[in-house]
C-alpha cells in the first residue's frame, strides 16, 4: 500500500515517456522472507527481531512476479528479471539464498 502511493505520487510527477528503474527489489524466494513476520495486512511485508536481523532497519518489502505486476500495473513493463544467488559457504549467517527482481518499467 506504502509503496503504490509512493509509485502515484512519482508517477504524477513524471514527465510522458519517462522511466522507472528498479534494482534490487527483494522476491519472495529471498531467504529471509519466510524467516519474518508479517504485522501488516500486507502479506509481502516482513519485520524480524533486532538482534537477528538481515536487513537494518529490521523490516522489508517482498515481491513476487504477480506483486509486482500488479503494483506497476499502470506501467509498462519493459524488463522484468529475477535473480536468485544460492551461497555455498556462508559469511557470519548470511541467507543462503538471496534473491531480487529488476525492472525498467515506462509511464
Amino acid at each position: 500500500e506504502d509503496i503504490q502511493r509512493c509509485l502515484k505520487g512519482l508517477e504524477k510527477n513524471m514527465a510522458d515517456e519517462c522511466f522507472f528503474v528498479g534494482i534490487d527489489w527483494y522476491s519472495t524466494k529471498h531467504d529471509e522472507y519466510s524467516r519474518g513476520k508479517s504485522p501488516k495486512e500486507d502479506p509481502f511485508f516482513r519485520q524480524f527481531e533486532l538482534e537477528a536481523a538481515f536487513f537494518h532497519p529490521p523490516q522489508m518489502h517482498f515481491s513476487d512476479e504477480k506483486h509486482l505486476r500488479e503494483i506497476f500495473k499502470d506501467f509498462e513493463i519493459l524488463h522484468l528479471e529475477e535473480k536468485t544467488t544460492v551461497h555455498v559457504d556462508t559469511f557470519k549467517q548470511l541467507p543462503r539464498t538471496i534473491s531480487s527482481w529488476n525492472l525498467v518499467a515506462q509511464r
